[in-house]
């Protein structure tokens, strides 16, 4: 069976046993900002195993698209030296939620293995958590397992987590004895051949996960609600067995990637030594990299950016091993896309932005590694200078971490030069790195804000939202709390947060800040400065009880800024309009990747890959107000997310959306997936106004906007501005671009004629000076207060003196700004009998200030302007003294 075959035959199996089949989720964990990366096929089913989720069907199947290169579950390292770990792979799995449960989960993977597939039951090994006796009696009981090859382990094995938090269990995994012949460790003294021993002989290919527990951020494990099956087979490495093949790189996943690198490279594939692995990381690297782009993350310096850099940056070192001096990954991804794009259509979407992203990218890092060397070479040569025999940890993490320099090209040319590595101080800075990574990655913030927001009301029913059709309502004080406690009553003066059963105030979401406005009760007044909202439902109203009280069980009228949330609105519109027409214009790969909707302004983010030009943007501007002028209807529609989907809305990759969603539609324009306000009728925008185009990490560009009355007071203020202008040039606003065309010129040739007539004064202020010389004991010395100059001037003057006077000391002072500018210069032959920057800060300090510099030339500033002439007058006295 070729991999089409293996992968189909797996969900067919499940779909006979009445599982639904659910297409790959997104690397990018949807929803979920305490992952990186979809590092399992459980992620997108997360809340569903929370009960905050109905699930599509109580059965599951399908094939899952992961990366592991982070956090808990990281691989990286492991890639290429073995033939079986990688960074991105495909997890098959089978899901049952609150439906079957133990049993029958082992009961489906052994008929599938064994029945099935007809693997030779004497070589599968099963294992189960050391306290699940369950799980024991099933393996022995219900199956024909040789019972001595069911092992018992710990946590470390045997006990899944998808992460620091969520959902967890025990698992059973099910190993395959390869045998004696595919461990090369075996006959190293240390090594013992078995199941979890680290030895390629056993290698696990399904592991069943009974989810029972949830795991909080203090490490709490609480039941859940129901019990739940959660597997995960690794794809690689079952078409490597279902093949016959020794490697997961003979299979035909990898088969055509290692045969392109065979022919770049000119080297065979096969051969025990560093190219084998080379050729494997090369493979694998290029897979991960050609999903993450596609799948909407851009290299960067920060979060999933950074790893995807990271990965392709550790490929195009492999490939410089193999002696590919050129750019060769971006080859790569199309026979990547050509392999995969069967199983993955998203591949096929926009491929060419997928290969121009990568090679701009490699040829970012070839430069880079360029500058690598420099730097690299004067750190070794202050190491022979300072006769160092170690380059210290630090060193080696600036190049590593600052300038992207890999590691073991590092350890490589430090080897040439005799000189060793501090590996423990650069270990150090790694960990110390990491720790700021977990730390700074805001999911781990984000889910602890949650957790805390769920507990405090965990008991309050979910906010029902009128806002889409009104702008006030009466509604039902349910809570008021204040710093995070409940109260019963707010006095007049006093800052709290207020839940009502019902609310028309927007909670901040989706980009689109919250609404503002008043709540009033016969008994006082409150002004709402924010309303947010918690993932359960809960709409905040940050208040400030302006007069009277508020207090629980209030009925209230609850009344939105509506001029405020209009201008929302429009900006709002704005943002849909804006993505269409800039896939239009640039091309499909552009996908929204972030946005804020204020009443001020837009701001939208988008991926695309280099500065857009003025015409286009000026073109982008005009099919908008086109499309604004056409007063094209918006309308609103609720629908199931896989409706929608099938309709071709545009949904976030990292948005997790319920099984009900919100589409707004413009007709022929736009259909996203959108839980924001709206406009009703396009024309209700007025005008917008791009107001900046810019990058803000590679692949990802921003424009910012303005719309409705603000455009109009911005183009107003801009026709102040012109008119102003013109009336300053004394011409009209039609022929301005003209009139300052013509100043332009003349300023050039002023500038010339500038330029000629401060050269003579220089030439006439030179041979002022040589005839103003003063001689002291043999010593030459010029003395001059000269109007009008700057450093740059008397800096090329004492230069012209010294090359006239060969035993020179030179001071020089001007006025500039108010302030007192002196320089000072010592010709070499006075070196080091006077220090010109001992001098001039002497001289400085008795014009109120002081400065300093090298013994051959320096400069300094001071204050009091008016006695620059007085003190010169001292400076031959000065340096008669020093003469002596």
């Amino acid at each position: 069976m070729n991999q089409f075959e293996i992968r189909q035959h797996f969900i067919d199996f499940f779909k006979e046993k009445h599982h639904l089949f659910v297409p790959s989720d997104s690397l990018i964990p949807r929803g979920d900002k305490t992952l990186l990366f979809t590092n399992a096929g459980m992620n997108q089913f997360k809340d569903i195993f929370l009960n905050q989720r109905k699930p599509p069907s109580p059965r599951i199947v399908n094939s899952q698209k992961c990366m592991r290169v982070s956090g808990k579950h990281n691989d990286l390292e492991d890639v290429g030296r073995d033939t079986y770990h990688h960074t991105f792979f495909e997890m098959l799995g089978n899901w049952s939620f609150g439906d079957y449960y133990k049993k029958e989960a082992i009961l489906f993977a052994w008929e599938l293995m064994t029945a099935i597939w007809q693997l030779p039951k004497e070589k599968l090994w099963a294992t189960y958590y050391k306290d699940d006796e369950e799980a024991r009696q099933i393996w022995a009981d219900e199956t024909d397992i040789n019972q001595k090859q069911i092992l018992p382990f710990d946590e470390k094995d045997n006990f899944w987590e998808m992460g620091e938090t969520g959902p967890c269990g025990p698992c059973s995994e099910i190993h395959i004895d390869l045998g004696s012949d595919f461990c090369h460790l075996r006959n190293e003294p240390d090594h013992h051949c078995g199941v979890n021993m680290n030895c390629p002989r056993f290698i696990e290919l399904w592991n069943l996960v009974f989810i029972q527990y949830n795991k909080d951020g203090q490490g709490t494990l609480s039941p859940l609600p129901y019990k739940h099956i959660d597997t995960g087979m690794g794809f690689e490495r079952l078409v490597a067995v279902l093949q016959g093949k020794k490697s997961n790189y003979d299979t035909d996943i990898f088969r055509p990637l290692i045969s392109h690198i065979e022919e770049m490279s000119n080297t065979p594939y096969g051969q025990e030594g560093q190219h084998n692995v080379s050729m494997r990381v090369i493979a694998d690297h290029i897979r991960a990299v050609t999903f993450l782009i596609s799948d909407g993350i851009f290299p960067s310096n920060e979060g999933r950016g950074y790893v995807l850099r990271r990965i392709l940056r550790r490929a195009v070192r492999h490939g410089k091993l193999l002696e590919l001096t050129e750019p060769f990954l971006y080859q790569l991804a199309s026979t990547c896309i050509d392999t995969m794009a069967a199983a993955y259509p998203e591949l096929k979407e926009d491929p060419n932005n997928t290969i121009l992203i990568i090679k701009k990218e490699e040829e970012r890092f070839r430069q880079t590694l360029h500058r690598g060397l420099f730097i690299l070479e004067g750190m070794i040569e202050k190491n022979k200078q300072a006769q160092k025999s170690v380059l210290s940890g630090q060193d080696m993490f600036l190049l590593y971490d600052t300038y992207g320099f890999p590691s073991d090209l590092t350890k490589e040319l430090l080897e040439e030069h005799n000189i060793g590595l501090d590996e423990s101080g650069f270990q150090e800075a790694m960990a110390l790195q990491k720790a700021k990574g977990r730390s700074s990655w805001e999911g781990t913030e984000r889910l602890k804000q949650e957790e805390e927001l769920a507990r405090t009301y965990q008991d309050i029913a979910p906010t029902v939202f009128v806002g889409y059709q009104q702008v006030s309502d009466n509604s039902n004080v349910i809570a008021l709390f204040l710093e995070g406690q409940p109260i019963d009553e707010a006095p007049s003066g006093m800052t709290v947060e207020c839940l009502l059963d019902k609310t028309p105030f927007y909670g901040e979401a989706g980009g689109q800040v919250g609404d503002i406005g008043l709540l009033t009760s016969a008994t006082g007044s409150s002004q709402v400065l924010n309303t947010t909202r918690t993932p359960q439902g809960h709409f905040i109203h940050h208040i400030k009880v302006e007069q009277g009280t508020l207090s629980l069980g209030d009925t209230v009228t609850a009344k939105i800024d509506t001029q405020r949330r209009d201008d929302i609105r429009r900006n709002h519109t704005s943002t849909h309009l804006l993505h269409a027409v800039l896939r239009e214009i640039l091309g499909d790969h552009v996908r929204q990747a972030g946005s804020l909707v204020s009443p001020d302004h837009f701001r939208f983010d988008f991926t695309h890959f280099e500065r857009i030009s003025q015409s286009d943007l000026v073109l982008i501007e005009r099919e908008i107000n086109r499309l604004i002028l056409a007063n094209i209807d918006v309308h609103s529609e609720t629908t199931s997310f896989d409706t929608a989907v099938q309709e071709g809305a545009m949904a976030l990759f990292d948005e997790k959306y319920a099984s009900e969603v919100r589409m707004i539609r413009i007709p022929g324009i736009s259909l996203e997936l959108c839980g924001g306000t709206h406009v009703h009728k396009t024309g209700d925008i007025g005008l917008l106004k791009i107001r900046h185009e810019g990058g803000i990490a590679a692949g990802i560009r921003r424009i910012e906007a303005i719309t409705g009355k603000k455009a109009h007071s911005w183009i107003v203020h801009l026709d102040q501005e012109v008119h102003e202008i013109a009336s300053l040039l004394k011409t009209s606003e039609d022929r301005l671009k003209q009139k300052i065309s013509c100043v332009l010129i003349q300023n050039k040739e002023l500038e010339k004629e500038i330029v000629i007539l401060r050269n003579s004064i220089m030439k006439n202020e030179l041979r002022r000076m040589m005839d103003e010389t003063v001689e002291i004991n043999g010593i030459k010395v010029v003395i001059n207060h000269l109007h009008h100059m700057d450093t740059n001037d008397l800096r090329s003057l004492c230069d012209q003196v010294k090359q006239k006077i060969e035993r020179a000391i030179i001071i020089l002072a001007s006025e500039r700004a108010g302030k007192v500018i002196m320089v000072a210069a010592v010709t070499a032959a006075l070196i080091p009998a006077f220090h010109a920057g001992k001098l001039v800060n002497q001289i400085a300090r008795m014009l109120g200030g002081g400065g300093g510099g090298r013994a051959d030339f320096a400069q300094a500033g001071g204050k009091f302007v008016d006695k620059i002439d007085e003190v010169l007058a001292e400076v031959p006295d000065l340096i008669t003294q020093l003469v002596k």
